[in-house]
């Protein structure tokens, strides 16, 4: 069994926001989601519990997987809307 600890960093965090605007589909670090994450700090955000918040749906989430490729990390994440669940995905950039 892997354990993942928390670093020195971490206290008293509960929980990261990965920001997300719905015109892309780019991971932001702020709520204004002017700054991209990189790939380093998705990885981070998600195996310590972060949540999403979808700025254009005021909506929270939960992430549900996370991959990477070729240096760019995916986490994917769902909603509800009015009649559908809505998948979606983001992504960051090593060095962005």
């Amino acid at each position: 069994m892997t354990k993942i600890y928390k670093d020195a960093k971490d206290v008293p965090v509960v929980a990261t926001i990965i920001y997300c605007d719905g015109a892309t589909d780019t991971a932001f670090i702020d709520e204004h989601c002017s700054t991209s994450m990189s790939t380093k700090e998705l990885k981070e955000a998600f195996v310590k519990g972060a949540m999403i918040y979808d700025t254009d749906h005021s909506v929270y989430s939960k992430p549900v997987a996370y991959a990477e490729d070729n240096g760019v990390g995916y986490v994917t994440y769902i909603y509800p809307s009015s009649t559908e669940l809505v998948h979606r995905y983001l992504t960051a950039v090593d060095g962005e």
